[in-house]
């Protein structure tokens, strides 16, 4: 029995546009602000957020630190400065054998990830960088452009996605330089980083989230989490790549063509939106869907902080943050 796929296309990844995108948009009859409007498909039983789903989805607890993480850093952090406290909760963690449960399609906060001791990289990192942040250090995550891979997933309902996976690490800065903490704690000097803003962080985060809702088949809960992606960054073409494959989920071509539209005004290169309008318009295609995951099973994490000890110009693995 043969069976039909949605092919969408889902990125992870964080974009800048100009405000020639949306003129262009409306010049083609597209107003991107009612894309964003709570279709009518969805329950509009009144359903408030409660503050921690409202921190949820709005990205705010990314980098949260939980009574119980300030407990465990209290104990564990010791050390006269900043990096040496690091150093030993890095060394408390690894004697801990204090590893996540790795789940490609679970993306957890830092309290998250801590607590449930599960997630995936961006998991992983955002816990890392806000350690880090509360001893006193400068840190970030970090999209690494190595270990990049593919993998199918289906979700509960049957579609299939393709996801296109790229890697998310913690970056950690000292006077030195900046420095990898890979998931199993082990460190690298940075080398061609790209930092991520708190606000781009926490915008890939949500899409993430709605990634997963969507695999889940929860739809609505996808879109709150993607429209909240794109009001942090309104002008990133692969949120509105997202929204169109959400609206591609619930049946609706026009939105989704409309939103495929104004993610390529917003970059004409993106490969995902245009490869999603094609789809729309072949409808005897067998469709699998594409998803852009920043997070890799088998990724190096990047952190900067203080000038690890014994730190190489290379990815040699080195020893603790220089004290």
């Amino acid at each position: 029995m043969l069976r039909t796929f949605i092919v969408v296309t889902l990125l992870l990844q964080l974009g800048c546009a100009s405000h020639s995108a949306v003129k262009a948009s409306r010049e083609a009859g597209i107003e991107p602000a009612e894309l964003l409007q709570t279709p009518m498909i969805f329950s509009g039983d009144g359903h408030r957020e409660s503050k921690g789903e409202q921190c949820s989805t709005t990205g705010k607890n990314l980098f949260a630190l939980s009574p119980e993480m300030r407990r465990y850093l209290q104990s564990a952090a010791k050390g006269y400065t900043s990096t040496q406290r690091m150093n030993s909760v890095i060394d408390d963690l690894k004697k801990r054998n204090f590893y996540l449960q790795y789940d490609l399609n679970h993306t957890t906060s830092a309290s998250e990830a801590f607590s449930l001791q599960k997630g995936n990289c961006i998991s992983h990192a955002a816990m890392i960088v806000a350690m880090a942040r509360h001893l006193g250090l400068e840190a970030h995550l970090n999209q690494s452009s190595r270990n990049a891979g593919t993998q199918v997933a289906e979700s509960e309902s049957g579609v299939r996605f393709r996801q296109r996976i790229s890697h998310i690490n913690a970056v950690v800065m000292v006077s030195e330089g900046a420095f990898i903490v890979e998931q199993d704690y082990r460190i690298y000097r940075g080398k061609d980083l790209n930092l991520l803003s708190d606000r781009k962080a926490k915008s890939l985060y949500l899409n993430n989230l709605a990634i997963e809702a969507m695999l889940r088949g929860e739809l609505e809960q996808a879109f709150v989490h993607i429209r909240h992606a794109i009001e942090r960054d309104y002008d990133d073409s692969t949120l509105w790549v997202s929204l169109g494959t959400l609206y591609r989920r619930i049946g609706d071509t026009t939105l989704a063509q409309q939103s495929f539209t104004h993610a390529l005004n917003l970059n004409p290169g993106d490969a995902m939106a245009l490869h999603n309008l094609a789809l729309l318009q072949d409808s005897s295609r067998f469709e699998e869907a594409y998803v852009d995951n920043f997070i890799a099973p088998t990724d190096r994490p990047l952190m900067s902080g203080e000038a690890l000890e014994g730190a190489q110009e290379s990815e040699q693995e080195i020893g603790p943050l220089a004290r």
